[in-house]
């Protein structure tokens, strides 16, 4: 039987054996110390007692403590994850523990879902519920339609998630019971009432807090009947449905809770106020989790579109048998301390029995590890957010493994209970053995603080479940505010495109007087400045939002960053260090020799023992057409292979950019010329603004050349695609390819490289209709591009007979160099409408070789002009108007065209003189 079983690896075993036996000396991991500052956050309350809440007037109501919430901030797509995690756990203890993950698009967004015990068919419904709810957001749909659906939505929701609130309600009964109570004879007219509905979907008048709360505390004196046998299914699920929207109308904002907290101690002063008001926040879950759901869906309408991606848990994992020692062996084998003897601590001696029967349990994979392991598997599915929403705060074990990981993902919080019956699979890669072989010594070091109390304070119990905190209600304001300005900045940036078609076309060419009056983004003038760093330009949000996510890596310590200057002889650049994944400003000393040079000394940033310098300067950004009106210098070392991190998560955080190899070591980026003699332009080293990081990032990404993909006439037929499409790639595009002899002969040595095909489907398909596909797919360019023209190869004047790339191809110069795509097309319709009928009719005898090579040359292919079969007109391909340059006035340029100008204009006097321009 045990054979059969899949077998866990080594290091899990022993994962598991120093999990049971922590678990047997404390189960808990974190001291007190720990408490305050690291394991909860200061948005959530706990899921029970109320030891850790706060009594702070404004605390529960903070969406972040130090900066306003903006459409960028990572705390309401956190918010999101958990709320779905926390209506989806919708019964207490582990097996329906949730957990999320956030891929962001343009226009939508994936929520990858994992549960400790997986889905049913219940749940999946009700996430296709959930779905339609965040999609009934839209602007376009009526708020009759809407608040409908909401309400009918939000009793599905307490229904689906009656096991908890009864839960819930019970611990508030037994709270509440035998308190005496005293109802109150007035109004209480004076407290907070709410004119929208709970889920802020329509208007309804509300009753007063105070009133709320009598109700709320009558319908708990009469729990006892609510859940007695004569109550009948529509009474409990009417009186739960009560409960819930009571509590949550009481716990809405701070001034309700304010005036309940004056009722709670006119009514039942014996009840501490907050630890009931803290309970009715977790009753009040449901309608909470789906507010702010439908707030955050409003603000970013890419969450109206939502596509769940429920996963299933691998199976469980048992040890075998010869896996399962005694605790005194586990404990030999795990390399932990032992007594004089070899005896090991008398209280875990005695549970050796214990340790073998629970080492044969079923050990499960944790909702966290079963996305984590999603993600590494398949880089391409990681989220666009590092952080995993869930239900509950992680684990022991969940949070050591995560903190392994190079994902860095981070949680809502820890409770730090260790729960052996842990897994990880798959557990047999080289990654999982690695990282659980650190997450066994973890564990041991627990184990042998565990035997030193003397010298170590003892951990603690933390809760495990909290509740999400309501957004704030200034946030949500300057959230609203935000969207709005958003949108009208972008018709209003997509007008300006439109009109200058800045971005597609554009015109002919840009004279700027000075650099900083161009958006960094598209170059169009009148740019304004980011008002935080005032280091870079932009002309809308939207090109302001598509900078964000690079910019903001030094953004906020730009400005700070200028005031430490430690004296006039030093000069601010961006170091790109190879191990972190952020650049660092930093103030590199300026020297000057005796020559007359100035350089800068890069011994604390670059080593002092890497090799020789190198430099690189560059005034002109080819990924926008821009030329620069000062130089930016790039430093580097050779001899060191470690990559670098920073200059990866730089470049890769800007939409659509890569780099185009492994930049390695160290390099620091400087603004000026290196070795520039005092008196020139360049003589000095400015300090680099963030406009300048973006310029060097674009220099960092600017590695692709332009190739040229020929569509096969099915991917033309199915899709509509062109013929000849221009493409960006890698110079080192990885694929199957060949040289072109006749692009050679040409004088364009060209290669001709296998693309993937299409995913058609084939099944159900006839032989014929097999047969007609496969001729679609032929590629008449490919093969005559691969014509042999050798004069002694038997095979002359076709196609190698193992030649197998076919349908749509890619066409990429040799060298290495752009590929331009007129001239890629002049050249195969030469090779297709001229050369091969010309080795047909060689083939067949009909003229000789010769006759053939004669027009294979550069002047004839250039001579050629095509002709349209349907017309029989010459066709010539009109390029597409694109912008030149983007160039300072009284630059060189600017000189040089101004004084062909001048030269033009006398020579045209001349000619009009002399009277032959009249002719």
């Amino acid at each position: 039987m045990d054979s059969s079983r899949p077998k866990a690896s080594d290091e899990l075993v022993h994962v598991v054996w120093a999990s049971h036996i922590l678990s047997y000396m404390n189960p808990y991991t974190i001291i007190a110390s720990d408490r305050p500052s690291n394991l909860q956050s200061k948005q959530e309350v706990n899921d029970d007692d109320g030891s850790d809440f706060d009594d702070g007037p404004n605390h529960d109501f903070s969406s972040i403590d130090n900066e306003p919430l903006t459409d960028n901030s990572e705390v309401l797509r956190q918010k999101f994850l958990d709320c779905i995690c926390e209506l989806l756990a919708h019964t207490k203890g582990g097996k329906t523990v949730t957990a999320t993950a956030l891929r962001e698009k343009e226009d939508e967004v994936e929520v990858d879902i994992a549960r400790n015990n997986g889905f049913n068919a219940k749940d999946e419904a009700y996430l296709g519920s959930l779905k339609r709810f965040l999609a009934m957001q839209d602007d376009n749909v009526s708020r009759q339609a809407l608040a409908e659906y909401s309400h009918k939505f939000l009793r599905d929701t307490i229904a689906y998630t009656s096991e908890r609130v009864d839960s819930q309600a019970e611990a508030v009964a037994k709270l509440l019971k035998r308190s005496p109570y005293r109802p109150s004879r007035h109004s209480g007219s004076g407290g907070y009432t709410q004119d929208a509905c709970l889920l802020g979907c329509c208007s309804a008048a509300q009753e007063p807090a105070f009133t709320k709360t009598q109700n709320l505390l009558e319908e708990f004196l009469n729990f006892d009947f609510y859940r007695s046998m004569f109550s009948t299914a529509r009474d409990r699920d009417e009186t739960r449905c009560k409960i819930v929207e009571l509590a949550a109308g009481i716990a809405h904002s701070q001034q309700a809770i304010q005036a309940t907290q004056g009722a709670l101690d006119s009514m039942i002063p014996s009840v501490d106020p907050h630890k009931a008001i803290q309970k009715w926040r977790i009753l009040a879950r449901p309608v909470t989790c789906l507010r702010i759901l439908s707030q955050i869906a409003r603000l970013l309408p890419n969450f109206q579109v939502v596509t769940f991606i429920s996963m299933s848990p691998p199976a469980p994992l048992k040890l075998q048998t010869s896996q399962i020692p005694t605790i005194q062996e586990a404990w030999k084998r795990l390399g932990l301390p032992s007594g004089p003897n070899g005896d090991i601590p008398p209280n875990l001696a005695r549970k050796d029995g214990r340790f073998r029967r629970e080492c044969g349990y079923s050990l499960f994979t944790h909702c966290e590890i079963q996305l984590l392991t999603r993600h590494e598997a398949e880089p391409s599915l990681a989220p666009t957010l590092a952080y995993f929403g869930c239900s509950k705060k992680a684990c022991f074990l969940c949070e050591s493994f995560l903190a392994l990981s190079p994902l860095k993902v981070r949680t809502r919080g820890r409770h730090g209970e260790c729960h052996p019956q842990w897994a990880v699979q798959p557990c047999n890669s080289e990654s999982a053995k690695r990282r659980l072989k650190s997450l066994c010594k973890t564990i041991k070091q627990k184990i042998r603080a565990r035997l030193e109390p003397r010298h170590n304070p003892p951990p603690v119990a933390i809760h495990q479940s909290s509740a999400v905190s309501e957004l704030k209600s200034s946030d949500m304001r300057e959230l609203t505010r935000q969207s709005r300005n958003r949108e009208l900045a972008n018709r209003e940036g997509q007008g300006l495109r439109e009109r200058r078609q800045i971005l597609s076309v554009g015109p002919p060419e840009i004279w700027y007087r000075d650099l900083r009056t161009l958006c960094v983004m598209c170059q169009t003038p009148c740019a304004r400045r980011c008002t935080r760093c005032l280091a870079t330009w932009y002309c809308s949000q939207r090109c302001q939002s598509l900078d964000w996510p690079a910019h903001k890596l030094l953004c906020s310590r730009y400005r700070k960053f200028l005031d430490t200057c430690p004296s006039k002889d030093y000069g601010l650049g961006i170091w790109f260090q190879r191990d972190t994944c952020r650049p660092k400003l930093i103030w590199a000393p300026i020297l000057c020799l005796s020559q007359g040079f100035h350089h800068a000394d890069f011994d604390h940033f670059l080593g002092h023992n890497n090799g020789v310098r190198f430099t690189i300067p560059f005034a002109e950004n080819k990924r926008r057409g821009l030329e620069l009106d000062h130089y930016l210098t790039i430093w580097y070392c050779d001899r060191d292979e470690i990559p670098n991190k920073s200059i990866l998560a730089a470049v890769e955080a800007c939409h659509g950019m890569t780099v185009p190899y492994n930049f390695r070591g160290h390099y620091v980026v400087m603004r000026g010329q290196h070795g520039s003699c005092t008196g020139t332009a360049d003589h000095e080293f400015p300090d680099i603004t963030l406009a300048d990081f973006r310029h060097t990032l674009d220099w960092f990404s600017t590695g692709s050349v332009f190739a040229v993909k020929i569509s096969c006439p099915l991917e033309q037929s199915i899709y509509g695609r062109e013929l000849f499409t221009a493409v960006d790639v890698d110079p080192d595009f990885p694929s199957t390819s060949e040289v072109s002899p006749l692009s050679v002969a040409l004088g364009l040595p060209i290669m001709v490289c296998q693309l993937e095909q299409d995913d058609l489907d084939q099944t159900g398909k006839t032989p014929q209709e097999a047969s007609v596909e496969e001729q679609t797919r032929m590629n008449p360019y490919a093969r005559v591009l691969m014509t042999d023209i050798d004069m002694e190869s038997e095979n002359w004047g076709k196609a190698p007979q193992f030649w197998d790339i076919d349908g749509t191809i890619l066409l990429q110069r040799e060298d290495r160099e752009d590929l331009d795509l007129a001239c890629a097309r002049h050249l195969c319709r030469y090779c297709l409408d001229v050369l091969k009928p010309l080795f047909e009719r060689a083939v067949s005898g009909e003229i000789s070789r010769q006759n053939v090579l004669e027009q294979i040359t550069p002047k004839k292919a250039i001579a050629w002009k095509p002709v349209d079969s349907s017309t029989g007109v010459v066709d010539i391909d009109k390029p597409r108007p694109r912008r030149g340059f983007v160039a300072r006035m009284g630059s060189a340029r600017w000189e040089y065209l101004k004084q062909g100008s001048r030269v033009l204009e006398v020579t045209d006097k001349i000619f009009r003189e002399m009277g032959w321009l009249d002719c």
